[in-house]
């Protein structure tokens, strides 16, 4: 493809982005052309376009819609992403810690739906996993980020150089280990990340016991087992079993969540 080509082609994934902007045209904008440099800039002042929503006052990039472009950008009134699409925006802009700190923040251990807390512990938890998204916890994590996103493997037939023909799970597998590199995660962030989504899914598994919630048993085992896949990625050795065993310890009469677990590969060596 021509320069000239090359540069038509990434202005129209920002126009994209810039019209409707979801994660997904964020990451396609990003993957091809705006990764580095004052393009990045460019989507950075895209999401600082739009207005502080309330209960989010700490983005860092907060301009007025008069101020983006010298132009009037709130007339798109349907361009308007969610509490939840905005802090998955930060999410992949880097804001780690802010996102950490705004968006996984409920202290209730119950009422999680519609809330950003379960998408971005998924996202969080792909973050941390190194490697192909092979387990079933992280697997389970893929689909919830991938559902938040509204991604769709048909958006991107043109734009997936060398990804051709591969599954819609294994194409945003390798184009999150793309963006990945363009938006490290420090070490920091990485293990603070690691202990706030303990302490996290160690609540929200109590507060499921404590209300007899059995039908939000197998969405408690996923993440546990994404965790615990995440945890032995980073290096910890037999982190999943231990884990997993950890919360059977932790509720010995819930044979029902046991058998959850066991979806998910945790291996009872206890059973005969």
């Amino acid at each position: 493809m021509a320069d000239g080509e090359l540069s038509l082609l990434e202005k129209c994934y920002f126009a994209a982005c810039e019209s409707d902007t979801s994660a997904q045209n964020y990451l396609r904008a990003l993957l091809n052309g705006y990764g580095n440099g004052k393009k990045r800039e460019e989507l950075q002042k895209l999401l600082g376009s739009f207005p502080v929503y309330k209960g989010y006052g700490y983005l860092p990039y907060e301009r007025s819609f008069r101020d983006y472009g010298g132009s009037m950008y709130f007339e798109r009134e349907e361009n308007k992403p969610n509490n939840n699409m905005i802090l998955t925006l930060r999410f992949f802009d880097g804001q780690f810690a802010e996102v950490l700190d705004k968006g996984l923040h409920k202290s209730e251990a119950l009422g999680w739906t519609g809330t950003f807390m379960k998408q971005g512990i998924a996202l969080f938890l792909l973050c941390l996993y190194e490697g192909q998204w092979n387990g079933k916890g992280i697997a389970a994590m893929a689909e919830k980020a991938k559902s938040a996103m509204g991604f769709s493997a048909e958006e991107y037939p043109n734009d997936t150089c060398g990804f051709e023909g591969i599954g819609e799970t294994d194409l945003s597998c390798q184009l999150f280990l793309q963006w990945k590199s363009i938006v490290p995660m420090s070490s920091d962030i990485r293990n603070h990340a690691i202990k706030r989504i303990t302490a996290l899914l160690e609540k929200r598994t109590a507060g499921i016991m404590d209300a007899n919630r059995r039908n939000y048993y197998g969405e408690c085992a996923a993440y546990i087992a994404a965790l615990g896949e995440a945890r032995e990625s980073m290096g910890e050795m037999g982190a999943k079993q231990k884990l997993m065993t950890s919360y059977k310890d932790a509720y010995p009469r819930r044979s029902a969540f046991w058998e959850e677990m066991r979806k998910y590969g945790w291996i009872d060596m206890n059973r005969k």
